[in-house]
């Protein structure tokens, strides 16, 4: 997720803690654009064959939400802060707080692990060693992470790529985190399948809401505001396409 920084220097683990979400609204939307890719890699990973299932960063909680409503069963949403007030979760979403990395979960009690974009905020060989120790024999980690370090864009004039990987590394999230995915899984122990969405979406301009969430210098705030003014009524034609790595780790059966 991106967030709202003070600072300019890289962040460390507590000082990520304290910063916010995006808007819900902005939430909602990065939530829908994966909805489809979310879908796939989950009913590969047999969702409804799962029992207790955990979603990491859950954020404002609408993909525990969403899931409760598809699966009918108990979701537990982890995120680092509290239950989000103002907001309706349903029934079946137990909120837990905690951290990936030190997760307050017992050994082999967990039979799938989803996230989305929080990998990224992570220290994630510590994250993949700790869901590797909750997970149950045969049970599933399911992620979907960006890369940005492969962001295709055209024409020149609307390219962020450079913004994106500078405001991340600021804000303490790897940006090229997709791409290590796979190998960390393996050295964890999991088998690995690596999926990749399978259409190309359209840029959409709210992909510069997210961006400007976070902290940027003033020269980058300019440039991303000629950048709207560019892809006003041409958003459509114009190329962003951000590669996603939706990575299965399976946890040996004994």
């Amino acid at each position: 997720m991106c967030v709202c920084l003070r600072g300019r220097r890289p962040l460390n683990a507590r000082e990520r803690d304290s910063v916010d979400l995006p808007s819900f609204d902005l939430c909602s939307q990065q939530a829908a654009w994966l909805r489809g890719a979310r879908s796939r890699l989950l009913r590969r990973a047999q969702i409804e064959r799962r029992e207790v299932i955990v979603e990491l960063g859950a954020g404002w909680g609408i993909v525990a939400n969403e899931w409760c409503v598809r699966t009918g069963r108990r979701v537990t949403a982890l995120d680092r802060r509290p239950r989000p007030t103002g907001i309706d979760l349903h029934s079946h979403v137990d909120w837990l707080v905690g951290r990936a990395e030190e997760l307050p979960l017992a050994d082999r009690s967990v039979d799938l692990v989803f996230a989305q974009f929080t990998m990224m905020w992570l220290d994630a060989a510590r994250a993949i060693a700790e869901i590797t120790r909750v997970l149950a024999p045969g049970g599933v980690l399911a992620v979907i992470e960006p890369d940005y370090g492969g962001l295709m864009e055209y024409p020149e004039e609307i390219a962020t790529r450079q913004i994106w990987m500078d405001g991340l590394r600021r804000a303490g999230a790897d940006p090229c985190v997709g791409r290590k995915l796979p190998m960390l899984f393996a050295s964890a122990g999991l088998r690995v399948e690596t999926r990749f969405p399978d259409r190309y979406e359209l840029a959409r301009p709210a992909r510069l809401d997210l961006l400007a969430e976070l902290h940027l210098t003033v020269d980058e705030r300019r440039q991303i505001d000629g950048i709207r003014d560019r892809l006003d009524g041409q958003h459509d034609i114009s190329v962003a396409h951000l590669p996603l790595w939706m990575v299965l780790g399976v946890k040996a059966s004994e």
